[in-house]
């Protein structure tokens, strides 16, 4: 079983969460990255607006992986930019992406449901889905607590099957 855990994190609590994961899944960690760094009101305005932020090129070739799972933040009850243009531009045709949401405590139904539109796309579909609280504002989520979740997610993308 070939695995990639595919994250975005802007400030790292989602990349915590991606390593452990993949670490589970004996998976190989590839990071979303942004050509240009946004402040917080472009994130939120860009979400709303359904943007696509521009990505560096990730040379990542899918054809030969069973299990995909894409780690991406919510931004303004949507996933984050940088990982719609990824699902946009990878070649997922006839996947199942299986999907891990980093929130502050927000609810996924949305997100997970945006994603599935954007798969459905390119024939593709949503697996195992879950979510991991990072933080609420006032406290956030121990490395401890994020390399847990990452471990209880993979349980779940392997029970879930490629």
């Amino acid at each position: 079983m070939k695995a990639v855990v595919v994250c975005y994190s802007r400030f790292g609590h989602t990349t915590k969460v991606a390593g452990a994961l993949a670490q589970e899944l004996g998976a190989e960690v590839r990071r979303i990255e942004e050509t240009k760094q946004r402040g917080f009101m472009a994130m939120g305005w860009g979400s709303v607006t359904n943007a696509r932020f521009q990505i560096k090129p990730m040379d990542l070739d899918l054809s030969g992986c069973d299990t995909i799972v894409l780690c991406t933040p919510i931004w303004a009850g949507k996933p984050a930019c940088p990982a719609r243009t990824f699902l946009r531009d990878a070649r997922l045709e006839g996947k199942k992406v299986h999907l891990l949401i980093a929130t502050g405590g927000g609810e996924i139904d949305k997100p997970v449901a945006i994603v599935a539109g954007d798969l459905a796309k390119k024939n593709a579909t949503v697996g195992a889905t879950g979510r991991v609280i990072t933080g609420t504002g006032k406290k956030d989520s121990t490395d401890d607590e994020l390399r847990q979740a990452g471990c209880e997610f993979a349980a779940k993308v392997k029970g879930a099957g490629s």
